[in-house]
């Protein structure tokens, strides 16, 4: 069975609070398209993550955010499974 992006949330949620941080649900309604989650962690460590499931792709819009957000300084990315999750928070973390 595929795993779905429900689940990939899931774990990313679980994730973060097992790092001591959160990953908060985000939407905009006035801004479509912004990542998914904002992910907090210790250290005053903040995050945007655009979650997809296994093998999907950020629409234009998402990606534009992403590149927007990191051009301005902040850490943002795409996850499409649990180790890319894994490795966002870790990258946070360094």
């Amino acid at each position: 069975m595929a795993i779905t992006e429900k689940q990939i949330e899931a774990f990313c949620v679980k994730e973060a609070s097992i790092r001591g941080g959160k990953a908060l649900k985000w939407s905009s309604p006035s801004q479509k398209g912004v990542p998914d989650r904002i992910i907090v962690l210790p250290g005053g460590l903040v995050g945007f993550l655009e979650l997809k499931r296994p093998g999907g792709k950020p629409t234009k819009l998402q990606t534009h955010w992403i590149k927007t957000l990191q051009n301005i300084g902040c850490i943002s990315g795409i996850a499409s499974t649990k180790e890319e999750v894994k490795d966002f928070m870790d990258n946070m973390q360094c």
